[in-house]
């Protein structure tokens, strides 16, 4: 189950390990016969402005 969840995250979200880092939950619903993924990515951005006036 371990692997399987960790080629689905590579798969849909490979690098997640990368920059800030990201955190989520699996979801196994035997009785649906569903697995779902809540993802969420964490990342820092820059936005650089400069002006002459």
């Amino acid at each position: 189950m371990e692997d399987l969840a960790y080629d689905a995250l590579s798969d849909l979200h490979g690098g997640w390990e990368n920059n800030d880092g990201a955190y989520g939950e699996f979801v196994f619903d035997v009785g649906q016969r569903t697995i779902s993924l809540a993802y969420h990515e964490r990342y820092t951005a820059t936005e650089d402005y400069s002006h002459e006036l």
